[in-house]
């Protein structure tokens, strides 16, 4: 059925929307100058589950404003949250907790002692001496995060090693910082996870100096979402669960079938132009929503018992921009920006973009990837946008519908709604099957040499 391209620059999602719950605060414990340390759970139980710390030096609390935009997103992403680990240190302005101790250097993997309080990397008695970092120690164990992300400054850049580094290079990509591969340090939080929770992945985050500005801050949340999508939240008894039941090819968008089709697509890097015309179904979008129009044009769809009426959100950038014409940053923010405001507003995966006007090349695509977006274009054009009188728009939709198709609308059409009442009564004539993007890359997926074809042909290349 439905994919709407969201315009992010006016987005205005109506109350309600998403399935994340209301941010919980835990009381994790008390610092060793008897501050409180909490943690935060946002976003959706359901999903990948990461942790993010934001601050554990005191002088080095950047990633806090981070932190606290983390705990607004509504995405789905099981986002545990602990914006300050360091209260004593934050409040006097120091790197060492209230005892003088580097809380990086006070966890057990390959600890080596020496030196006295107040020394700049005094690693505390013997490991885990300190209230702070057991309590952070506890919360890790307790939760087993896929991924804990710690940030600190003022190097900008993200840091990783070993097996663990595809995660850091994928949130540095998205984040547009530098990688530095190099083993952890002695004692740190991360040589400590990496060995102690194999199957997770723990890296820093070397915020810039200074204050972050909103920019920068939406491009750290968004590498963490960028990072939580990448990651397949399906584990071995889930697999083990879709061989013995397999999806129904009618199932909706949300289904897992349809998001890992969309995740295995993303990887693929190739822009989507249409299906590959195996199975009855066509894919309706709607660009530059959410718009006036929105809530008639879900009702048409649910009173049509359209599949899948709640649909799934695309980036259509901020400000839609002709992105051929932009540099890579700017497409990067335009990108990331959107996305951001969208995980905001609702907690379905972005997983899809279209480039305005339907400008992409090389540069555009690769940038997609990277940030973890499925280019999706059309194969039918209603251009409801010209405002065209009725009998036009239907020429338009008629001329090239076959089976999987995808089909562009737009939510601020003055003739959309009719049009759309009449496709879907002509779908039905034709015995075509409206869905979701996600559906139809699962059910009727093109292929690589498919994708290849039309790629090169700027268009849905079928004879």
């Amino acid at each position: 059925m439905l994919a709407v391209f969201a315009l992010a620059g006016g987005l205005n999602v109506p109350a309600g929307a998403g399935r994340a719950r209301a941010p919980t605060v835990l009381l994790l414990g008390r610092s060793e100058g008897g501050r409180p340390i909490v943690a935060v759970r946002a976003g959706d139980r359901r999903g990948v589950r990461v942790l993010v710390v934001g601050c554990i030096h005191g002088s080095e609390c950047a990633g806090i404003a981070v932190a606290r935009a983390l705990e607004r997103v509504r995405a789905r992403v099981d986002l545990w949250i602990v914006p300050n680990l360091n209260p004593d240190g934050y409040a006097a302005g120091r790197r060492q907790n209230g005892r003088g101790v580097d809380l990086n250097a006070n966890w057990s993997s390959q600890w080596h002692g020496g030196g006295r309080p107040w020394d700049v990397y005094y690693p505390g008695s013997h490991p885990f001496s300190e209230r702070e970092t057991r309590i952070a120690r506890t919360l890790i164990l307790r939760i087993h995060p896929r991924v804990t992300i710690w940030f600190h400054q003022h190097l900008n850049l993200v840091w990783a090693w070993g097996r663990r580094s595809s995660a850091g290079r994928i949130y540095a990509r998205a984040a547009g910082m530098r990688f530095y591969h190099h083993h952890w340090l002695a004692g740190t939080a991360t040589n400590w996870q990496n060995h102690h929770l194999p199957r997770s992945a723990s890296f820093t985050v070397e915020l810039p100096a200074g204050t972050l500005s909103p920019r920068q801050v939406r491009r750290q949340v968004q590498a963490v979402l960028t990072l939580a999508a990448s990651i397949d939240p399906t584990r071995a008894a889930d697999r083990q669960a879709l061989r013995s039941h397999p999806p129904r090819q009618d199932d909706g968008t949300g289904d897992q079938a349809g998001l890992l089709a969309a995740r295995r697509y993303v990887r693929l890097g190739f822009p989507v132009y249409c299906g590959a015309e195996t199975h009855s179904v066509v894919a309706l979008t709607f660009d530059d929503g959410p718009g006036p129009h929105t809530r008639a044009l879900l009702q048409v769809l649910h009173t049509a018992r359209a599949k899948a009426a709640a649909g799934a959100v695309g980036d259509h950038t901020w400000s839609h921009p002709r992105l051929t014409a932009l540099p890579a940053s700017a497409i990067s923010a335009q990108l990331a920006d959107a996305r951001v405001a969208i995980t905001h507003a609702t907690s379905s995966p972005v997983l899809l973009f279209r480039p305005p006007y339907g400008a992409n090349d090389q540069l555009v695509n690769r940038i997609a990837r990277q940030a973890g977006l499925l280019p999706v274009l059309w194969s039918v054009d209603s251009r409801d946008w010209q405002d065209l009188p009725l009998p036009a728009i239907r020429r338009n939709l008629t001329s090239q519908l076959r089976r999987g198709a995808i089909i562009l609308f737009h939510e601020q059409g003055q003739r959309t709604l009719p049009a759309l009442r009449w496709l879907l009564r002509e779908l039905r004539k034709r015995h075509l099957q409206p869905v979701t993007i996600p559906h139809l890359l699962a059910t009727d997926g093109p292929n690589l040499a498919q994708l290849r074809l039309d790629t090169r042909a700027h268009t849905c290349a079928r004879p």
